[in-house]
């Protein structure tokens, strides 16, 4: 029997099978193992594999208990893909702290990474700081040739099963987007519940939506309606401060009219609005007026499909529609808004006079 040197990792384990108590020599043979775990769950893993950050999380604590190691932490990233463009912002944390443990454990390799090229770089780097690399569900030795060579293979691997889902997912999308008219696609987004899979009104949440409008229609600023929101104790559908990029995120977002975006068509969907075409339009030109630098077109609502695109921007999950035709009443929508700016400056100069 090949006797097992340093850098062997654990064998093949099930999430809902025993696990074995041998012990495994690694890099830090003979210590007490300070170890992190790392689970990550995409918005299309979430939607349709079925993948649980939790169930993840329980198979790592009780990996490391059947080994003796000490879990100091778990890092967690939700909703986001493991490609290499997209920030991770506790894989990220977790990489900055490794001179605080010794072994990453992760329920499954292709949660670190989903391409050859990550899986490749995150070899180099453990091996480099003398870390270790647990995967609870499969089983290689890199501190070897061949573990190397199987590590690379079950990355390999990995991209090719990411991009089969990826196909499958966009397939189904597709589909969805055609032949279900209250479609949606991801996580509610503030303003909504997501139940049995369609968009409903959230009437607490609606409020926040409905007066972030109204603010914008009234001539205010971005910055300062998210000033205003943070004074009065107003909060994110996750808990957190709604910044002034979440103000812009609602502001430029159709659904709050009723639509749905998907591969680069817009068209009206089946879930209640919460403001109507004309003060989503409203919005759109005025946010427009106000910006020096045109580089794009707003889009505007009213007809039931739409071609446009969809450009990511700053901040989580951030972006904005852009027509891809010059809206046509753009120009008229422009000068009417300019007149009621300027009418709002008069009104403002005779109130301070008083």
């Amino acid at each position: 029997m090949k006797k097992k040197g340093k850098g062997d990792l654990p064998l093949v384990l099930s999430m809902e099978g025993p696990i074995p108590r041998t012990v495994i020599q690694t890099f830090n043979e003979g210590r007490d193992l300070k170890a992190v775990g790392y689970v990550r769950v995409s918005t299309e893993e979430q939607a349709h594999e079925g993948y649980s950050l939790e169930a993840q999380e329980r198979s790592i604590r009780a990996y490391c208990e059947a080994k003796g190691w000490s879990l100091t932490r778990v890092y967690r990233d939700e909703g986001l893909s493991a490609y290499k463009d997209v920030k991770r912002p506790g894989y990220e944390a977790m990489i900055a702290a490794m001179g605080n443990w010794d072994v990453v454990v992760v329920w499954k390799l292709n949660r670190l990474h989903r391409t050859m090229r990550g899986f490749v770089m995150d070899s180099l780097k453990l091996a480099d700081a003398k870390k270790d690399l647990a995967s609870v569900t499969e089983s290689l030795d890199t501190s070897s040739a061949m573990g190397k060579l199987v590590y690379h293979l079950l990355g390999a691997l990995g991209q090719f099963e990411s991009d089969q889902t990826s196909e499958r997912v966009k397939a189904a999308f597709a589909e969805k987007f055609e032949s279900d008219t209250s479609a949606w696609f991801t996580r509610a987004p503030i303003g909504y519940d997501l139940i049995n899979g369609k968009l409903v009104k959230n009437e607490q949440e609606s409020k926040i939506v409905r007066g972030i409008f109204a603010a914008v229609l009234e001539g205010r600023n971005s910055k300062a309606i998210a000033s205003r929101l943070e004074t009065d104790g107003t909060h994110g559908k996750q808990g957190g401060d709604i910044a002034q990029v979440g103000v812009l995120q609602i502001v430029h977002n159709p659904v709050y009219a009723g639509y749905v975006y998907y591969n680069g068509r817009l068209r009206r969907n089946g879930h209640e609005a919460i403001v109507s075409d004309e003060e989503f339009n409203g919005a759109q030109i005025a946010l427009y007026v106000r910006t020096s630098k045109h580089g794009r077109y707003p889009v505007l609502l009213g007809a039931p499909e739409i071609d446009a695109k969809r450009i990511a921007t700053s901040g989580k999950g951030a972006a904005v529609y852009i027509p891809k035709k010059r809206p046509p009443q753009l120009d008229e929508l422009v000068a009417a808004e300019m007149l009621r700016g300027r009418g709002r400056v008069r009104a403002r100069r005779a109130k301070s006079a008083r």
